[in-house]
């Protein structure tokens, strides 16, 4: 799994981070205008109004707020969802059923089927007055056998309303079951409840969005009927269109959990499975939410701008990295001296040297100065003083008499150095005796 989803351009980490919508400008994501009728639900990528501002304290201008690096820490409101999901019980089980009928497809010009077409019907009774009907079609074999080993499939149908008429309306029920390659997801009902809640998240480096800690939750309420409505009807859009003819794109993802057990069977890890199923169907859910806020925010989604009855307050906190002077009292000052002499001495020795360079350039009657660190000043001068005859070898002997001896520079007519070899000082004559 990517660490980093990517929604409009904008960077959110695992995922869109509790349905949440980016509340900082350079976090914001796309700049791009949106297209024409691509907002709100047929929002197809584009800007979208950021409507925080950030309080400039007793600074007077926003450039003060600028600094090296920034990053934010906002408690804003998100959407996610408690979903638990476990082995449907007789109580549970919504009297979920599958059944199919086979149809053999005949090539033109051919009198044996080719290929088999399973088309199935799967119901659910979501409650005493409502049948949820679902149609699937799979494929199978001239003779009307799947593939059990590389077919899966996985019926799902999305409740939409009350499972019980007494329930207030703040969840809804998914009834699913594994076939062939998916069989190890028995009969299972899950039950989500979306959430509202105030999320802390950091604004950090790198453009990445947070949601690192859920402050508080609460259930939606009557007010939030549609809003429900909506993110059923996408659980229900994404398990519908999930189904292909030979494999289900969520089957597939918990597959990867059974396949990648090493106990077998996978009923003694079925609770692993159970906790994908949770996870999937909660990213659902939260970017579910994370579309449709940003779809409402888009630029151009509202003519006079986001009515207010559709936003919700936010508060938090600008870190910004720095530098600047501190002062730390009289003394301080003397603890910073050393370095300034430091500081001042480097600048005139480099500012000298860069002057006697320029007069040895420029003048023809200066002589250039000798340069020991200039290895081709080095090899003239040893050659004009004929400094090879006086060294020895290579050997251990030779490179230590040669450490000894003391050479003098003397300078030449015609800009010329040579480096003689000192003669030894003569020692103090004995008095004959």
């Amino acid at each position: 799994m990517p660490g980093i989803v990517n929604f409009n351009e904008a960077k959110y980490n695992l995922s869109t981070g509790s349905g949440l919508l980016p509340v900082i400008q350079s976090f914001a994501g796309s700049t791009t205008p949106p297209g024409t009728n691509g907002t709100r639900l047929q929002f197809s990528g584009g800007a979208t109004s950021v409507n925080s501002t950030i309080s400039q304290g007793s600074s007077s201008s926003p450039i003060d707020w600028l600094g090296i690096q920034r990053s934010f820490t906002v408690y804003q409101q998100g959407i996610t969802a408690d979903v638990n999901c476990q082995a449907a019980t007789s109580s549970q089980l919504l009297n979920f059923t599958n059944s199919n009928t086979t149809l053999s497809v005949t090539p033109s010009g051919s009198t044996s089927p080719a290929y088999t077409l399973i088309a199935w019907n799967t119901t659910a009774d979501c409650n005493s007055s409502s049948t949820i009907t679902q149609q699937y079609v799979t494929w199978a074999n001239a003779s009307g056998q799947p593939d059990v080993s590389g077919t899966g499939f996985l019926p799902t149908i999305v409740c939409p309303g009350h499972v019980d008429a007494s329930d207030v309306y703040s969840r809804f029920v998914i009834a699913t079951q594994g076939f062939y390659k998916y069989d190890f997801l028995p009969s299972t009902v899950c039950v989500v409840t979306p959430l509202v809640t105030t999320t802390r998240v950091d604004y950090t480096a790198g453009g990445i969005i947070n949601a690192s800690q859920i402050i508080s939750n609460q259930t939606f309420s009557l007010d939030n009927t549609y809003l429900l409505s909506y993110l059923a009807g996408v659980a229900n859009y994404h398990a519908r269109n999930s189904q292909g003819l030979m494999n289900n794109m969520i089957g597939d993802t918990l597959y990867s959990v059974y396949s990648g057990e090493e106990n077998d069977p996978i009923a003694d890890n079925t609770a692993e499975v159970f906790r994908e199923l949770e996870d999937y169907w909660r990213g659902v859910i939260e970017f579910s939410a994370t579309f449709l806020r940003v779809g409402y925010s888009a630029e151009g989604a509202f003519q006079d701008g986001i009515p207010s009855n559709m936003t919700s307050p936010l508060n938090g906190t600008m870190l910004m990295v720095t530098i600047g002077w501190a002062n730390h009292g009289p003394i301080y000052i003397f603890s910073i001296l050393p370095l300034g002499m430091v500081t001042l001495l480097t600048t005139i020795a480099a500012i000298y040297s860069l002057v006697q360079s320029w007069k040895e350039r420029h003048d023809p009657h200066r002589r250039t100065s000798f340069d020991v660190s200039d290895t081709l000043h080095l090899i003239m001068a040893s050659a004009q003083g004929g400094l090879a005859d006086h060294l020895l070898g290579f050997d251990a002997k030779g490179l230590m008499d040669n450490e000894s001896i003391k050479v003098t520079l003397t300078e030449l007519d015609d800009h010329r150095k040579k480096l003689d070899v000192e003669p030894p000082k003569s020692a103090n004559n004995d008095p004959e005796q």
